[in-house]
């Protein structure tokens, strides 16, 4: 049963801190560009977002606008997940697919 699940864990928190920084390579009238990320965070269930040890990732991405709608895919590698040095092992690379802008 999903809802006595949720009633055994704790869901939502109290604090979150988030923090991205982009470079973008977007070539004026063309239909592709790259972009390199770096995107940093922690979120608790209480005060301090930092409880639980932040985490940073790390990434390359490509830009598409395909007839006026744009489509992005990323790779991102997680350098730190709540604390902790990812190595290899633990399964770090992410890729993110995504149509449309962000905001």
């Amino acid at each position: 049963d999903g809802i006595s699940g949720c009633r055994r864990f704790p869901v939502g928190g109290l604090s979150l801190v988030e923090t991205s920084a982009e470079l973008r390579f977007l070539p004026v009238q063309k239909p592709y560009g790259f972009v390199g990320f770096v995107d940093f965070g922690g979120a608790s269930g209480d005060l301090n977002p930092f409880a639980n040890e932040p985490s940073l990732d790390a990434g390359l991405g490509v830009r598409l606008r395909l007839w006026y709608l744009p489509a992005n895919v990323d790779a991102a590698y997680a350098i730190l997940r709540e604390g902790d040095i990812q190595g290899i092992d633990d399964g770090p690379f992410r890729v993110f697919f995504r149509i449309g802008e962000a905001f």
